[in-house]
């Protein structure tokens, strides 16, 4: 089986209304182009083990599990 993490969209963009954050700013903030954060929150890419640390990191205090979700794949 394969484990791929996602973002949990709206999850994430609450986080990110309550910080007066928008997504061009976490991607500045964790070194990431707007597209690449654009297309994780679409669920278009999955969420590499280095990406969701600068994303965790951007994300002062925010915990593993209010923005992201596991899931398996066989």
């Amino acid at each position: 089986m394969k484990v791929i993490v996602r973002i949990k969209p709206r999850a994430l963009l609450t986080i990110l209304a309550k910080n007066n954050m928008s997504q061009n700013g976490l991607g500045r903030g964790a070194g990431l182009q707007s597209g690449h954060v654009s297309q994780l929150i679409s669920g278009k890419r999955n969420v590499s083990p280095a990406t969701r640390q600068k994303i965790l990191q951007t994300l002062n205090g925010v915990e593993f599990d209010e923005i992201f979700v596991i899931r398996q794949r066989r």
